[in-house]
C-alpha cells in the first residue's frame, strides 16, 4: 500500500501505513545518514579509524529490511598535505566515499567476532537478517552485517602521525514503506538557546557502549549532550 501525499506533514505515529516493525526487536529504519560515535565523558563523540590495515570494520545495521543502497564517507579534519616543492599546507577539512562496503557471509570470523558473537545464521544468505550477541555486553541485536574497508589515502597529522578519520554511513532500505529518525548525519546538540533540535538525532554507537538499558529503550540514549537514536553498531579496531 501506497504511504501517498495524505501523510505529508504528518508526525510518525500518524502516518497509515505506519512503518513496518521487525519483531521482536521493534526496529523500524530504513532511512538514515549517521555517524559511528562512542561515549566520552558522558557524551557522544565521532569514532575515529585507521586509514586500511588491509581489514575491514564491522558494522551491523538495524534496519528492517535489506539495504538497496548503501554507502560509507570518511571525513578528514586538518589533513597536512607536502607539494613537490616540499611545501606543506593543510586542508581543514576533507570528505571521500569508501568504495569498499560490502555484505559480510562469514558471521563467526574475526574482525566480526570484535562485534558480534553466536550468529544466527553463521552465514547469511544475500540480504539475510541475522541475530547475535554484543561482544561486550552480551545484548540480543538483530540486523544486517556489514564490513567497510578504508582506503589508506597517506594523511598525516602536522606532527606526521597517521591522520584518522571519523565514518558515517549513508542506507536506503528495500522496504515498502520508508521510515527513519532525524537523520542529519551529524552529532546534533541542543546548548541551551536559540531553536530546539528534534527529538533524537540518528548513530551508530560502538559496541562496547550499547547496552541493555539502550535496547529497553527503543534504542534511545541519552548522553551528556544531548538524545540519540541508536541505528546500528560498529567496532573501529581492526586486525591486521
Amino acid at each position: 500500500m501506497p504511504t501517498g501525499i495524505f501523510n505529508a506533514g504528518y508526525p510518525v505515529l500518524g502516518r497509515s501505513p505506519a512503518p513496518y516493525l521487525y519483531r521482536p526487536s521493534q526496529w523500524s529504519d530504513n532511512v538514515f545518514w549517521v555517524k559511528c560515535v562512542e561515549e566520552s565523558g558522558g557524551d557522544l563523540v565521532v569514532s575515529t579509524f585507521v586509514q586500511s590495515l588491509n581489514d575491514y570494520n564491522p558494522i551491523l545495521l538495524f534496519c528492517q529490511d535489506r539495504p538497496g543502497i548503501l554507502n560509507a564517507a570518511t571525513e578528514y579534519v586538518s589533513a597536512v598535505m607536502t607539494d613537490d616543492n616540499a611545501d606543506t599546507f593543510t586542508v581543514p577539512l576533507w570528505h571521500f566515499w569508501e568504495t569498499d562496503i560490502f555484505q559480510v557471509i562469514n558471521a563467526a570470523i574475526a574482525p566480526v567476532t570484535n562485534l558480534i558473537t553466536n550468529p544466527v545464521p553463521a552465514a547469511p544468505a544475500d540480504g539475510q537478517r541475522i541475530t547475535a550477541e554484543t561482544a561486550t555486553n552480551g545484548v540480543e541485536v538483530s540486523g544486517h552485517l556489514f564490513g567497510v574497508d578504508i582506503q589508506n589515502r597517506d594523511l598525516e597529522t602536522a606532527l606526521g602521525a597517521d591522520l584518522e578519520p571519523n565514518l558515517r554511513v549513508l542506507l536506503v532500505g528495500q522496504s515498502g514503506v520508508q521510515a527513519g529518525p532525524n537523520s542529519t548525519g551529524e552529532l546534533v546538540a541542543y546548548d541551551g538557546s536559540g531553536p530546539t533540535f528534534g527529538p533524537a538525532d540518528a548513530v551508530i554507537l560502538a559496541e562496547s557502549d550499547y547496552t541493555q538499558a539502550i535496547r529497553d529503550a527503543g534504542n534511545v540514549v541519552v548522553a551528556g549532550n544531548g538524545t540519540f537514536r541508536v541505528v546500528g553498531i560498529h567496532h573501529a579496531t581492526q586486525v591486521a
